[in-house]
C-alpha cells in the first residue's frame, strides 16, 4: 500500500512539473484590455498590441497586470491621426514594425535608453514629425524607419549605431543636416534619397559602405566628404544632385559605383590610387567638370564615364588602361588629345564621338578593335595612327571626320563596318595593307580612293 502511494505521488509530481512547464510557456500570451490598450501578458513581460484610447497625449505605462511592458507591438498606433505626443516608458526594449506609421499629428518623439530594436517603417508617413531622439542602445535603424516623414528637421544619430538600413530617411524633405556617429559602418540603399533640404554629407571615419542611390535626388546638397574608412560608394549615389560641387574622396576607397556623380556640379575630382573600379557613367553630364585625376590602378575607362563633360580640357589616362568604354568621352567638346597608353586593346562604340578639338591620336600595335562611331564627328582630327594589330573597324567609326586626308589600315584588319568613312569630306586616300579585293569597299563612304598595298611589297 505504501509502495503504491509512493508511486502515485511520484506520478503526480511528474505531472505537476510537466504542467508547470506548459503554464510557463503555453500559458503565456493571454489577451487583456485596459488603460487604453489591448495587450498580451507573458510569464515575464507584457506586449502592447493595439491602442484603443482617445488619442491626444498618450503615456505608455511601465507595467500592466504586475508585469513589465517591454514591447510595443506591430502597428500599435498605426493610422491614429489624433495622437499628438507619446511618452514611452523606460522599460520598453522593442518597438514593432509600423508602430507609429501614419500618425499624422505626432510632432516629437523621444525613445528611452534601453530600446534595442525598431521594426520596419516604424515612423513612416508621420508627416509633421519634426524631431526624434534615438537611444544609444540602438544599433540598427531599420528599413523605411522615417520614410516620407516630410517635416523631420532634426534627428540625432546616437553613438552605438552601426547600420542605417535602406530608405530609412527617404523623402525627409525638411532634413538639413545629419551628423554621422563614429560607430556607423553601413548606410543602406536610398537611405537619404529625396532629402531635398540636405546640404552636406560629411561621413565619419567608421563608415565603410554607402549603398546604391544613397543621396540621390538631394537637390540642395553642395558637399560630400568621405571619412577615412570608406571602401565602397554605390551606384547612382549622388545622382540628381545638381548643386553638388565639392567632392572629397579618401585613400582606401576601392569602388565608385555607376553614375555615382552623374549630372552633378562637381568641378574637380581626385580618385585615390586605391580605387580599382569606377562604374559606368560615373561622371556623365557633369557640365562643370574641368579637372580629374584618375587612379593608376584602373584598367578600363568605363562606359560613358565622361559622356557630356563639355568643358573637360584634358585627361591623363593611367598607363595600365587597356580599354576605352562605349561613349567614354562622347561630347567632351574641349578635350585635347589624350596620350594613349601602350596597352590599349579596344576603343568602344562612340568612345570619342564629337570630341571636336582632338587633332591627333596615336595607338600602338596592341589596338585590336575600334567600335562603331568611335571617332565620329571629330571634325578637327587630321591624323590618327592605328598601329599594326587592328582587326576590326566598326560602322561609322570615322564618320564626319572632316579634317582627315589620309588613313592606313594594317594587314591584320579583317572587318570594316558600313559607313566607316562616311562624310569624311577631305579624305583623299585609304591605304589598306592587304591584297586587292580583300574587302568590299563600296559601303565605306564616298569621295576617296582605296589603295591596296600588301605587305609583300616591303611596306610592313
Amino acid at each position: 500500500m505504501k509502495t503504491s502511494f509512493k508511486k502515485i505521488s511520484a506520478v503526480i509530481l511528474i505531472l505537476v512539473s510537466i504542467l508547470s512547464l506548459f503554464v510557463g510557456c503555453g500559458g503565456d500570451g493571454k489577451m487583456f484590455e485596459s488603460d487604453g490598450f489591448k495587450y498580451k501578458v507573458y510569464s515575464k513581460h507584457v506586449e502592447l498590441l493595439e491602442y484603443t484610447g482617445e488619442g491626444g497625449d498618450v503615456k505608455i505605462p511601465s507595467k500592466l497586470k504586475g508585469k513589465v511592458i517591454t514591447k510595443l507591438g506591430e502597428g500599435l498606433f498605426k493610422n491614429r491621426s489624433n495622437i499628438k505626443t507619446v511618452e514611452i516608458a523606460d522599460s520598453i526594449t522593442e518597438i514593432g514594425a509600423e508602430a507609429f506609421s501614419h500618425c499624422t499629428a505626432l510632432t516629437v518623439i523621444e525613445l528611452p535608453e534601453g530600446v534595442k530594436t525598431l521594426g520596419t517603417g516604424v515612423f513612416s508617413f508621420c508627416n509633421i514629425l519634426r524631431s526624434v531622439t534615438l537611444p544609444s542602445t540602438l544599433q540598427v535603424l531599420p528599413d523605411n524607419a522615417f520614410y516620407q516623414a516630410l517635416s523631420l528637421e532634426s534627428v540625432e544619430l546616437p553613438e552605438g549605431l552601426v547600420e542605417i538600413k535602406p530608405y530609412a530617411f527617404y523623402a525627409c524633405e525638411a532634413l538639413e543636416e545629419v551628423a554621422f556617429p563614429s560607430t556607423l559602418v553601413t548606410v543602406g540603399e536610398s537611405a537619404f534619397r529625396g532629402c531635398s533640404s540636405l546640404k552636406k554629407a560629411v561621413l565619419s571615419d567608421s563608415v565603410k559602405t554607402l549603398g546604391n542611390n544613397c543621396f540621390e535626388d538631394c537637390p540642395k546638397l553642395v558637399e560630400f566628404k568621405a571619412g577615412s574608412g570608406l571602401e565602397s560608394l554605390g551606384d547612382q549615389c549622388f545622382l540628381k544632385c545638381p548643386k553638388l560641387e565639392k567632392v572629397i574622396l579618401n585613400d582606401g576607397l576601392l569602388k565608385v559605383g555607376a553614375a555615382a556623380f552623374s549630372g552633378s556640379a562637381v568641378g574637380e575630382i581626385v580618385f585615390p590610387d586605391t580605387v580599382t573600379e569606377i562604374g559606368d557613367n560615373c561622371l556623365a553630364e557633369c557640365a562643370k567638370l574641368a579637372s580629374v585625376k584618375l587612379p593608376e590602378s584602373i584598367t578600363v575607362i568605363s562606359n560613358g564615364m565622361f559622356d557630356g563633360c563639355k568643358i573637360l580640357p584634358t585627361v591623363e589616362i593611367p598607363s595600365g588602361v587597356t580599354a576605352i568604354g562605349n561613349n567614354a568621352f562622347k561630347g567632351c567638346e574641349l578635350l585635347e588629345a589624350p596620350k594613349m597608353p601602350e596597352g590599349i586593346v579596344k576603343v568602344g562604340d562612340y568612345a570619342f564621338a564629337r570630341c571636336v578639338k582632338i587633332e591627333k591620336l596615336v595607338f600602338t600595335d596592341a589596338l585590336s578593335s575600334v567600335g562603331a562611331g568611335a571617332f565620329s564627328h571629330c571634325v578637327s582630327m587630321s591624323d590618327i595612327k592605328l598601329g599594326n594589330g587592328l582587326t576590326s573597324v566598326g560602322a561609322g567609326a570615322f564618320e564626319s571626320c572632316w579634317s582627315i586626308l589620309y588613313i592606313t589600315l594594317p594587314a591584320t584588319v579583317n572587318s570594316v563596318g558600313e559607313g566607316a568613312f562616311k562624310s569624311c569630306s577631305y579624305l583623299r586616300l585609304v591605304t589598306v595593307k592587304k591584297e586587292k579585293g580583300s574587302f568590299d569597299t563600296s559601303n565605306w563612304g564616298k569621295g576617296f580612293n582605296v589603295k591596296w598595298q600588301p605587305e609583300t611589297e616591303g611596306n610592313k
